[in-house]
């Protein structure tokens, strides 16, 4: 007869053999974002000591985090757009230029 425990690890075995499953049903870029996802938290569990399971914040600290990284998205964004502005600006003129 089966004991609690092996009942437990057959149960986990099952999660993690149905997890893989899907994974290696979906396609390139899900994968990719999902170890981009693992690798993120990983980060942050190096980083701050923490994972998002921690529970001294309360919702609004939550939302002020948010924006403080949707901030650095927007800087990332203009700093790119800074450096190929001019290289789009003249690719499209020159496309203007056959038309």
């Amino acid at each position: 007869m089966l004991s609690q425990i092996d009942l437990k690890h057959i149960s986990i075995l099952n999660i993690i053999m149905d997890y893989n499953n899907k994974i290696s049903n979906t396609d390139s870029i899900v994968k990719k974002t999902i170890n981009e996802f693992l690798e993120r938290a990983e980060i942050g569990k190096r980083k701050y000591g923490k994972t998002l399971d921690r529970t001294d914040l309360i919702d609004i600290d939550y939302l002020q985090h948010l924006k403080e990284e949707l901030m650095d998205g927007v800087l990332y964004l203009n700093k790119f757009l800074d450096i190929h502005k001019k290289e789009w600006l003249l690719s499209f003129n020159t496309q203007l230029e056959y038309i």
